[in-house]
């Protein structure tokens, strides 16, 4: 494939389905009816399962050598109509084509928007429930728990606004779901200080260090130092521990939960923060949180991806089925960012050929802030140099 890249028209999703969030009033309006009947077509639709059968495998090849591999996703949460297919076909379906594209990583990192919930949902087993009266919460079992790290996945981001959709209890037995995998975490903590601390690992002689940090509202839980909490924005000393931890590594990455739902263009705040992290001593920059695919920015000798899009989700409206798993790779001569364009067919990814309508969509979103020399189309993969 060459580089002329089909670029589509601008566009930005209305998606009434998931971003109604009023309460027990709104049921007279038509706005909910409409979400009713929608949820209702969804059921059914999901209630069949997927034609597992009818899709065709990407050959996918890694372009890793001599390179330390570090490959990142959108936002993951098996959870609502994902469990009925999770049910049928087993909590591994939703990784058995992409996980491929981490099976060489020395680092693979999912973003988790979903709490592990194995009790009653009452307010007797999380009494937070009390006050959350029609918001959106995100569930999910230790059997998905285990089926990330089964694929291979060995790093869970979960410093977003649904981490503590379930509270303390919530916040608790999702760290230990995660811990008893032997998957390591970030960005969360049983208490603020290790909440802030990063991944590090020293690769091929090189010390990466990975942050995973919170910048959209989420549901609060009792004050006080020593309970579970995330890495936020919101923090007091953000800035000065993310520069105490840049200082600390030879190659600095962000994973941040910013940015507005379903916008295909980062907003002026998103930009702005992004750069600053690049301007303090980030490498790379990866976004999530909207659901779908933002462009890449080259700044200041480093990369900021926007918005990653979903790797695991229910949602199949506009362009939140369309999206790519991240790779960066680095050696003595080169270091470049890899894409590989995924579509969601109700929940589970694929791989898509280069020449698809999808995988054009999709490197089109990506490159909307690059010239055309910035990037090229290697194997069918989009990859930027930086």
């Amino acid at each position: 494939m060459d580089n002329q890249i089909f670029r589509p028209s601008r566009n930005k999703l209305k998606d009434t389905l998931i971003k109604n969030k009023r309460k027990k009033s709104i049921f007279t309006t038509p706005v909910l009816l409409t979400t009713i009947i929608l949820f209702f077509i969804l059921f059914l639709l999901l209630g069949k399962g997927p034609d597992l059968s009818a899709q065709e495998l990407d050959n996918y090849t890694s372009a890793k050598t001599d390179h330390t591999k570090i490959t990142f996703t959108g936002d993951v949460s098996p959870t609502r109509f994902l469990k009925r297919i999770a049910d049928q076909n087993g909590h591994g379906v939703f990784y058995n084509d992409v996980k491929k594209i981490w099976q060489d990583s020395d680092i693979s990192i999912i973003n988790l928007e979903s709490v592990v919930v194995e009790d009653e949902q009452s307010v007797e087993n999380y009494p937070e429930l009390s006050d959350r009266e029609g918001a959106i919460l995100l569930d999910t079992t230790k059997a998905d728990i285990k089926a990330i790290s089964d694929s291979g996945i060995n790093l869970v981001g979960f410093a977003n606004n649904h981490s503590r959709d379930f509270g303390i209890k919530g916040m608790i037995d999702t760290m230990q779901a995660i811990d008893e995998t032997g998957m390591n975490r970030v960005g969360v903590g049983y208490n603020q200080n290790e909440a802030i601390l990063p991944h590090t690992q020293e690769i091929n002689g090189i010390n990466y260090t990975i942050t995973a940090i919170n910048d959209r509202s989420s549901k609060s839980v009792a004050s006080g130092g020593n309970i579970p909490r995330i890495f936020s924005t919101s923090h007091i000393y953000t800035d000065y521990e993310l520069q105490r931890i840049f200082n600390s590594g030879d190659f600095n990455i962000v994973y941040i939960h910013w940015g507005t739902e379903y916008s295909l263009h980062p907003d002026k705040e998103i930009q702005e923060l992004g750069r600053k992290y690049i301007d303090m001593g980030a490498d790379l920059v990866i976004g999530s949180h909207q659901h779908v695919i933002l462009p890449v920015e080259k700044y200041n000798g480093g990369l900021i991806a926007y918005g990653m899009g979903n790797l695991v989700f229910d949602q199949m409206l506009g362009r939140t089925p369309d999206s790519a798993v991240g790779s960066l790779y680095v050696n003595n001569s080169e270091r470049f960012l890899e894409f590989v364009p995924i579509k969601l067919e109700e929940g589970i990814p694929f791989i898509q050929d280069a020449n698809s309508s999808v995988a054009r969509r999709v490197f089109s979103a990506l490159t909307k802030y690059l010239d055309d020399s910035e990037f090229s189309i290697v194997e069918g993969r989009l990859r930027i140099e930086f």
